[in-house]
């Protein structure tokens, strides 16, 4: 007759069943974390302008919290050796739901144009993190020109012929999709531009500094890259680089 101490150890899952249910409600969390930290963030910039200190306490506080949970839950995934959610999907519907997300965080008078030049537009990875990537890029770009402009977001394929340095890592000749920005805001000048992903950093009153923080954490993890070209007085362009996946 068994001992209820070795009943008990039989009644337990093996190692590799509990590093699967852990890696299962790894990926469950992630859906919140990122609905949690995408809407901190939107709600953070809808409230730029607002006069109440407190709220923008409040939100600041939210938006470190999540951060800081973000950061435990990859840790999680780490530990466990959880593989990425990842599947393919088609950017340009990734694409169009960004900017919708990020439409109602600028100007009524911004005026957007949103061209999709690539059909299909396959890629593998984390469609909610790209998500979030794009809608940051765009949100930016917005609220650059508090008094209006002009915005357009384009989706093509690019040919990457010879190595191509970028903020986020070197591509490697191959075929690329691309999600252009553009904005005819104030643009920014050199020591501007070379901070515009550090963790906290903005150029905006107001702003969280948190947006553009991990957009090149998901570039890498996609196999991906950015490069961004501002002009005081004229603008600026960002280029994301995803690998193709047709």
């Amino acid at each position: 007759m068994n001992n209820p101490k070795q009943r008990i150890q039989e009644q337990r899952p093996s190692q590799p069943d509990l590093l699967q249910e852990i890696c299962e409600l790894h990926h469950d969390l992630a859906n919140y974390l990122n609905a949690v930290q995408g809407y901190a963030e939107l709600a953070s910039r809808s409230a730029a302008h607002d006069a109440d200190a407190k709220i923008h306490g409040y939100l600041r506080s939210l938006l470190e919290a999540s951060s800081s949970a973000v950061v435990l839950h990859e840790r999680l995934g780490q530990l466990a050796r959880c593989e990425a959610a990842s599947g393919q999907f088609d950017l340009g519907e990734v694409m169009r739901h960004s900017v919708g997300i990020a439409v109602p965080c600028f100007a009524a008078n911004v005026r957007l144009s949103v061209h999709i030049h690539q059909r299909p537009a396959p890629i593998n990875g984390d469609a909610l993190a790209l998500q979030r990537l794009i809608s940051n890029v765009v949100i930016n770009a917005g609220q650059a020109m508090p008094l209006g402009g002009a915005l357009q977001v384009v989706l093509d394929s690019h040919q990457v012929v010879d190595l191509l340095r970028t903020r986020a890592r070197d591509l490697h000749p191959g075929r690329y999709l691309r999600v252009t920005v553009r904005d005819t805001g104030d643009g920014m000048d050199e020591q501007t531009l070379g901070r515009i992903f550090e963790r906290g950093f903005t150029a905006r009153p107001g702003g969280s500094g948190l947006g553009l923080s991990s957009v090149l954490d998901t570039l890498e993890r996609h196999g991906g890259g950015v490069i961004v070209n501002s002009w005081p007085g004229t603008g600026t362009e960002v280029n994301i680089y995803l690998p193709w996946a047709g």
